[in-house]
């Protein structure tokens, strides 16, 4: 997962510099504790502690699925779109990669 939220209930991106000096950061479906992982396989993203497994979310996105999340985001946020990553859906308990709001058709 791109997106933790933060003790204070902000959003911060595994990409972000201010994410590694973070503690304490959760999953913003579950509620459960997650830590940023950074290293050379896969771009910078954040996992679940091994107790804490999460229903919602699925662990293991490959480095092009995540690399693709954020190119896909940073291009419809780029064309002025109201754009977010991995925002639960509580009704419909889904956690999608890219939630496009927008009044025109895509």
């Amino acid at each position: 997962m791109i997106i933790a939220l933060t003790k204070t209930n902000e959003y911060i991106q595994a990409g972000d510099n201010k994410a590694q000096l973070l503690k304490n950061l959760i999953c913003p479906s579950c509620g459960k504790r997650v830590f940023l992982k950074k290293g050379e396989s896969k771009i910078p993203h954040f996992s679940h502690h091994p107790k804490e497994a999460c229903k919602v979310f699925t662990e293991g996105e490959t480095r092009e699925h995540l690399e693709g999340k954020l190119a896909l985001y940073n291009f419809f946020k780029k064309k002025g779109y109201k754009v977010k990553l991995e925002a639960y859906l509580k009704n419909l308990k889904q956690r999608p990669d890219i939630l496009i709001e927008s009044k025109k058709k895509l």
